[in-house]
């Protein structure tokens, strides 16, 4: 892939709102998909999903996914600041298909509660499973770092336009 650019455009939400940047991404889970208009938001972490999205859209069942308790203690003690350790659970998570429950606090204070499952997402060209943390709260659902920005050459902002791209 030399030079591919997926371009993405800004939307207003409400009456008098600075836009703000979205991507139109598809989730698949096994047989079911489902296109969803997702914030980018470079300070996420993870993409974040309604987890009600993950159950009725994409039929996931998260309890029947659950790692093991040695996966999720594993999860719940890692020192994210070592990235080889935290990326080599984040891949033993994708490649098992694993749901690891979580709670998180946001940059607002507010906490809430979920699980971190992988699914694959389609954005463009670029297509990757990810670990996505399936929120169970009703948020705009996010482009995160982790899977998706970590995997760009460059993303692009142009407000002046309303539009931005990503390049692979």
């Amino acid at each position: 892939m030399k030079n591919l650019k997926i371009d993405f455009y800004f939307k207003s939400h409400r009456p008098k709102h600075v836009p703000i940047p979205i991507a139109n991404a598809k989730f698949k889970h096994q047989n079911n998909e489902s296109l969803i208009p997702c914030l980018i938001d470079s300070g996420a972490d993870f993409c974040t999903v309604p987890i009600e999205i993950g159950k009725f859209m994409l039929n996931i069942d998260f309890e029947n996914k659950l790692a093991p308790y040695e996966i999720r203690r594993e999860w719940q003690d890692i020192d994210k600041s070592d990235s080889k350790k935290f990326n080599g659970l984040v891949e033993k998570i994708i490649e098992n298909q694993y749901a690891i429950p979580n709670s998180i606090e946001c940059a607002c204070g507010k906490g809430s509660s979920g699980y971190y499952c992988p699914v694959q997402i389609e954005i463009g060209v670029f297509k990757k499973q990810v670990l996505v943390f399936w929120i169970n709260s009703n948020v705009i659902p996010l482009i995160g770092r982790i899977g998706v920005f970590d995997q760009m050459k460059k993303v692009v902002f142009d407000t002046k336009k309303q539009k931005g791209q990503f390049y692979l």
